[in-house]
């Protein structure tokens, strides 16, 4: 349990660095959203979380390096993927509801990043 303990405050903390750091990075990701059309951008991150996800069968130990790295990137996919999202949404979207789908894009963002999250531990 105290491993257990340790390695989530590890992810975690590396996950809030990633988060601060993609500050910086978001600009990049930013202005490479509003330049890309959203038909390349979004199908190459989508491709990008998959084979991310498919990085997780290749820890065997979860204190490692590797895994926090795979945890990291995993993060700033997540970033990524909100960012061009919510840039086609603003450039797409009327007004009258683009509310509820930003509503429905997180509540479902939140679901997935759940389920890559249980897979993740079963695997464990």
């Amino acid at each position: 349990m105290e491993e257990s303990n340790q390695i989530y405050s590890r992810i975690s903390m590396a996950c809030d660095v990633i988060n601060v750091s993609g500050c910086i990075i978001i600009f990049i990701v930013g202005k490479s959203a509003v330049q890309i059309p959203s038909k390349v951008m979004m199908p190459l991150i989508f491709l990008l979380n998959g084979c991310t996800f498919m990085l997780f069968p290749l820890i065997e130990n979860p204190n490692t390096f590797f895994s926090y790295g795979v945890w990291l990137l995993l993060t700033f996919i997540f970033l990524v993927e909100t960012i061009t999202i919510e840039n086609f949404f603003s450039r797409t979207v009327p007004g009258e509801i683009r509310g509820i789908m930003y509503a429905i894009f997180f509540c479902t963002g939140l679901i997935g990043r759940l389920i890559c999250y249980k897979t993740a531990e079963i695997l464990f």
